[in-house]
């Protein structure tokens, strides 16, 4: 039996992680990973001891998990997948 996955759970993050759902719109650039860039609110929550390191290591993992595990809707090379075709008569 192959290893089942739970797929798409961002928004379950989210809630799960709200602390650092609030934190990241704070952030200097947009697409923070809030590992190691200037201006990231969430870095600066936990230099601070507002939010444990241990806390957003999970966030993380489980984020890299749920990227790996959810199916993308691009094909390959980064073109959208083809569509079916229809037989015409």
């Amino acid at each position: 039996m192959r290893t089942l996955h739970v797929s798409d759970v961002a928004a379950g993050l989210d809630i799960l992680f709200a602390e650092i759902s609030e934190l990241a719109p704070k952030c200097r650039f947009r697409d923070c990973t809030h590992a190691y860039e200037p201006g990231c609110a969430v870095q600066a929550a936990v230099a601070a001891g507002m939010l444990d390191p241990a806390r957003l290591d999970r966030w993380r993992k489980l984020r890299e998990e749920d990227r790996e595990n959810t199916p993308s809707g691009s094909g390959s090379r980064g073109n959208k997948p083809p569509k079916a075709r229809v037989k015409r008569r």
